[in-house]
């Protein structure tokens, strides 16, 4: 299990008796934002005027970590904040050591695939509203998406 601290780059790995087994950190700088930007974020999420208290409780800095993932053979993904809608997915080996990023692919969310050991898989709703599943074969990682 992972429980993370997500306003710092900080992950701990429990096991299931709630022990910690080791904690993964990365130096992350974080990303801080403007007046501007928090009326652009909040505008698209409440749709209505802002009361200018909402701007000021709005924090300055965005999270460090907006998702994390388990990935096959014990890796561990990490989704990064590294700046309004951008990201980066951080790749853990099975020990929590930091082993590469990779950019996501455009118009796939982390939060809506599915792991398994030939890549990942996700159901997509189109637009005349049937869902369609797909299957993304990754063959470039094969300590992690090598079938065993």
């Amino acid at each position: 299990m992972f429980v993370c601290l997500n306003t710092e780059y900080k992950i701990y790995a429990k096991n299931l008796s709630g022990e910690t087994e080791y904690v993964v950190e990365r130096p992350y700088n974080k990303v801080s934002i403007t007046e501007r930007d928090k009326k652009e974020i909040l505008t698209s999420s409440f749709q209505r005027e802002l009361d200018k208290w909402l701007i000021d409780f709005f924090p300055d800095n965005l999270v460090a970590i907006k998702n994390i993932k388990s990935l096959p053979n014990g890796y561990l993904a990490v989704y990064t904040v590294v700046g309004i809608n951008m990201y980066e997915i951080d790749i853990f080996n099975p020990d929590g050591f930091y082993v590469y990023s990779v950019s996501p692919l455009e118009d796939i969310a982390l939060d809506a695939v599915k792991f398994y050991g030939f890549g990942f898989a996700r159901i997509k709703t189109k637009d005349d509203g049937f869902m369609v599943y797909e299957e993304y074969a990754v063959n470039n990682l094969p300590e992690i998406f090598g079938q065993k």
